[in-house]
């Protein structure tokens, strides 16, 4: 490409432009059709000579013959600046030898680790709190998350899902606007269970559930008004009566009371009742001129109106806060193709960042834009832009900073170039001499490739039990382990990334 494609593009400059040039004159001076054939046949025939045939003649009979000498240079810089526009180059490399039998003594030694093993996936955990604590047929749990919050003064891994409302699950007859548009407007509390206990029914055992929720956790505004599953506008403080939940035989109703929706005014009315083709946003008299209309409540789509030039990240997560509010927090990433001697992501991007972690309140929908690393360039001229948006991570509330996590998506793009740029001799590269795979798990009798894990462990050579996200590595068509990179989520430790490895020839 260096060598001889980029000479023939710009010699394909140069004469395109004389061609241009030539055309122009054939023109002035009438010349015919022939000279016109003429400049244009000549125009291909170079192109041809110089765009295909002079790079293939020295692919085949310079570069193949001597492929590795000759390319060992462009290698190196290919691994050098992958590694660093997908954050490879910082990781902690270190050997572990797991060739020692586990017996009941070491376990011992690890109480903490042992304690939050995981021993529920979330995949069928979602369906058993859908039957268990949906409580109601218009209530969904939409995805169960993965983080940790002390109880009883220790630090636990749990499972955590909000309780969202919807709409279309109603009765068919309570299908009506003022129902789907004034009444049943929200969801209502999360489930919440530890990663280790089973009861002896084989349910999990919940720190949080029920309606109203009751648990080892405060929740003290529950309400679900923005989720992943809140996809049409609704209108609070009106004349009706918001459904909250259900107790007993009747229902407990509530009032939405923040001011971040936008007032009902006459002209809002009518420009919206024109926005959404729906003339009973005029026409309804419980609507007030201090009624409030939320609209954009899926969280997702909310911060991508917001912030369009930031990628996010596929797996929000609800947080309760020790203020007994619920908070969404949502990755976001800055990519770019354009990094140079990078090797894009499947074709996609070839840098990548995740600078910044958005927060956005369950109840009113107020989003914050949180910096995580001030010094990424794209992100800091984004900020410069925009400085009424974002704000530095240190403005976090610490309550929230304690839940942050390393993010699933950039993980597992990290893994996913790390099997291949871990090797960083350039023969090792140019030989595929160690590539690695993702190990293979079964799910429902299928295997697939496993998916990165969040664990609470304690890391060899450490006093402290840590947050982080794991994944094994085997070597290439084989199914022993020969590695594991982790992530670190905790805030004094946040980003921190290392692999153990264990040895071509392991037999893990």
């Amino acid at each position: 490409d260096v060598n001889a494609q980029l000479p023939a593009y710009n010699l394909l400059t140069i004469v395109t432009l004389i061609t241009a040039v030539l055309l122009i004159i054939t023109a002035f001076l009438r010349r015919g059709w022939r000279a016109i054939v003429a400049v244009l046949v000549a125009w291909v025939a170079i192109a041809f000579v110089a765009g295909s045939l002079y790079p293939g003649f020295v692919q085949r009979f310079q570069v193949s013959p001597n492929e590795l000498s000759l390319e060992r240079s462009f290698i190196d810089e290919n691994i050098r600046f992958t590694r660093l526009a997908f954050g490879l180059d910082d990781i902690e490399l270190a050997s572990y030898d797991a060739s020692q039998q586990l017996t009941p003594q070491a376990l011992l030694t690890e109480p903490e680790t042992v304690r939050n093993v995981r021993l529920w996936d979330y995949r069928p955990l979602l369906q058993t709190y859908n039957q268990v604590q949906a409580l109601r047929q218009y209530y969904e749990f939409n995805d169960v998350d993965v983080d940790r919050y002390i109880v009883d003064g220790q630090r636990r891994q749990v499972m955590v899902a909000a309780r969202e409302l919807v709409a279309d699950r109603l009765n068919e007859d309570a299908q009506t606007w003022v129902n789907r548009k004034l009444v049943y407007t929200h969801g209502y509390g999360v489930a919440m269970s530890p990663v280790e206990l089973v009861t002896s029914d084989g349910l999990p055992e919940f720190y949080v559930q029920d309606l109203p929720p009751r648990g080892v956790i405060d929740l003290t505004v529950p309400q679900v008004y923005f989720g992943e599953l809140t996809n049409d506008y609704v209108i609070g403080r009106t004349n009706m009566e918001e459904f909250d939940f259900p107790q007993g035989g009747g229902n407990v109703t509530t009032r939405f009371s923040a001011d971040t929706g936008i007032d009902m005014t006459f002209w809002n009315r009518l420009l919206f009742a024109l926005r959404f083709a729906d003339i009973n946003l005029v026409l309804n008299q419980d609507i007030t001129s201090e009624s409030q209309l939320l609209w954009r409540r899926n969280i997702v789509d909310r911060v991508q109106t917001l912030a369009p030039f930031l990628q996010f990240d596929q797996d929000p997560y609800v947080v309760v806060g020790e203020d007994g509010r619920l908070y969404w927090i949502i990755d976001a990433y800055v990519t770019s193709n354009r990094f140079p001697y990078s090797e894009p992501y499947f074709g996609r991007f070839n840098y990548i960042r995740n600078s910044v972690k958005v927060v956005i309140d369950a109840y009113d929908g107020m989003p914050t834009f949180y910096v995580v690393d001030p010094s990424e360039p794209i992100t800091a001229a984004y900020a410069r832009i925009f400085p009424a948006l974002f704000q530095p991570l240190e403005a976090m509330p610490e309550f929230l900073l304690r839940h942050i996590r390393y993010p699933t998506d950039l993980f597992s793009v990290q893994a996913e170039m790390y099997r291949t740029y871990h090797m960083t001799d350039a023969t090792d590269f140019y030989n595929k001499e160690d590539l690695w795979s993702w190990p293979e798990e079964v799910f429902y009798n299928e295997p697939q490739p496993m998916e990165p894990y969040y664990v609470l462990m304690q890391l060899p050579d450490s006093d402290s039990l840590d947050y982080m996200q794991i994944l094994p590595f085997t070597p290439a068509n084989r199914e022993n382990m020969v590695a594991w990179m982790a992530a670190q989520s905790d805030p004094d430790k946040y980003g921190d990334k290392l692999v153990y490895n264990f040895g071509k020839d392991s037999l893990f």
